[in-house]
């Protein structure tokens, strides 16, 4: 939800400064992140065109399913703030790339989990069913305990 709501800025945030001409009014950050943002949704949708194509890779068959499971404003979105924070919070030595794409690959399966735990929400409200608090989740800080908490409750629907 917060990613949605991000990606939903972006291109707002995009669409009035080409309408009205002030893109030189963004910060250097900004700037930077519209910069960026545009160029990897496209790349991104690219990808998940090649994997639906059949073409191949070389690590596309491992990632390639996930691409069907967000909308590539959201991948744009969660790689470009979490590259964003790891890099302000580095050290003086840098990011190091596996702990980036670490971080990067759980901000997904959190995504992508939520999703799910909306989908069901969704279905249990249409049938009456038992409902979970998943406004609570969502606001949880925590990606890690909304990933532990999401794969409960999942594997519990599911079984």
């Amino acid at each position: 939800q917060v990613f949605e709501k991000a990606c939903a800025e972006y291109k707002k945030m995009v669409q009035d400064l080409v309408r009205l001409g002030k893109g030189s009014e963004l910060g250097p950050v900004q700037k930077a992140l519209l910069s960026w943002y545009e160029p990897l949704t496209i790349r991104i949708n690219q990808e998940k065109k090649d994997f639906i194509n059949g073409i191949r890779s070389e690590d596309r068959s491992i990632y390639g399913p996930l691409l069907l499971l967000l909308k590539p404003e959201e991948f744009a979105v969660i790689t470009l703030h979490n590259v964003l924070s790891s890099t302000m919070q580095a050290s003086v030595h840098g990011v190091k790339y596996s702990a980036l794409i670490s971080t990067i690959g759980q901000e997904i399966m959190t995504e992508i989990r939520l999703n799910r735990l909306k989908q069901k929400e969704k279905e249990n409200k249409k049938n009456k069913k038992y409902s979970f608090n998943l406004k609570a989740l969502i606001n949880s800080r925590s990606s890690k305990l909304v990933n532990i908490r999401t794969r409960k409750i999942l594997s519990e629907s599911d079984g």
